[in-house]
């Protein structure tokens, strides 16, 4: 828990859960020195600026994260699931953000890019488009109704129902990405060597999310064999992007230098089209080059003066998340 509070992450159902800085009321924090920072649980406070989201994010600089009260809800009786065909990934995110803005809460909101569809839907047969993936709480008031408001909209901004069970395909293997990547970069090199496997993440608001597909993709595909993309945990103003991308090269020293190549001007495409580099997966050692045009030089000597006061020493995890001077 204090890993995905410390990288701010989300989870599958994010567009109807909140991502983790929306459900954590309190928790006790050990700092470098050794004190114990005790925030205590309540739904918000306006007695000052909140602590508890100074620690979302901070990835082990600023303390340890020893314990925490989330905020919990109940169980879907089951997913009501959904599955439809964009003509493109734009026209697909301009649904999502209709469905979105117009105050539908699905509890699952997945939008595959055309590669990245045919990929997860190829047992499947020929497809084309992007998939927009949608799972509803079974058990919520009039939820027929709604699944029928949610295909008439999007029958208006011409995407084609293809009914529940690519859907419930998708959400049964939605991991199995995990175990490839681990036999892909594992032991078993079951690509072979000089394959390096990745994902980037990223964010924008909505106006910025066709820009930033259309640059992050093409940035990776000038070194990638393979990009697939998906749009994950939108809000009502805008979204996260992932692309998945695999490098080959003639060995593993040569991929690498093709895997770096890849990030830096992926990175730079992301700050071009107004995005944030990192929506969900945090900094790490990756990203801090790109930390001081993210935020800026005088946010970034506030990050580090507040890292100065609370671990002087430079004992809790150096090297991450704040650029050097």
């Amino acid at each position: 828990m204090g890993g995905w509070i410390a990288s701010a992450s989300v989870g599958y159902a994010s567009a109807g859960y909140g991502a983790i800085e929306d459900m954590v009321l309190g928790m006790t924090v050990v700092l470098a020195g050794g004190e114990v920072v005790r925030l205590k649980s309540v739904p918000r406070s306006a007695a000052g600026p909140d602590l508890r989201q100074l620690m979302v994010g901070s990835e082990g600089t600023l303390g340890i994260i020893a314990e925490a009260t989330l905020a919990a809800t109940r169980v879907p009786k089951g997913y009501l699931w959904d599955t439809f065909r964009s003509h493109s990934f734009d026209s697909g995110a301009a649904l999502v953000r209709e469905i979105v803005q117009r105050g539908f809460r699905p509890l699952v909101v997945r939008l595959l890019d055309e590669a990245d569809a045919s990929s997860v839907f190829s047992a499947f047969g020929p497809g084309g488009g992007a998939m927009l993936i949608l799972g509803l709480d079974e058990g919520a008031p009039a939820v027929e109704a709604v699944r029928f408001e949610l295909r008439q909209l999007a029958r208006e901004l011409g995407a084609r129902n293809l009914g529940p069970e690519l859907a419930q395909f998708w959400w049964d293997h939605r991991t199995d990405a995990v175990a490839w990547y681990d036999d892909v970069m594992g032991p078993e090199r079951i690509l072979g060597t000089g394959t390096i496997a990745d994902t980037v993440d990223v964010a924008a608001v909505w106006r910025r999310i066709p820009r930033l597909y259309e640059l992050v993709r093409g940035a990776l595909l000038e070194h990638a064999e393979t990009v697939t993309c998906r749009l994950v945990s939108p809000y009502s103003s805008g979204a996260g992007l992932t692309f998945s991308f695999v490098v080959r090269g003639s060995d593993d020293k040569d991929a690498e230098q093709s895997y770096r190549h890849a990030w830096q001007e992926a990175g730079g495409a992301c700050l071009s089209a107004g995005g944030t580099i990192t929506h969900q997966q945090g900094v790490g050692l990756l990203k801090v080059p790109f930390m001081t045009a993210e935020m800026g030089e005088e946010a970034v000597a506030a990050l580090r003066a507040i890292k100065g006061a609370l671990d002087p020493s430079n004992v809790l995890n150096p090297g991450k998340l704040i650029p050097p001077l």
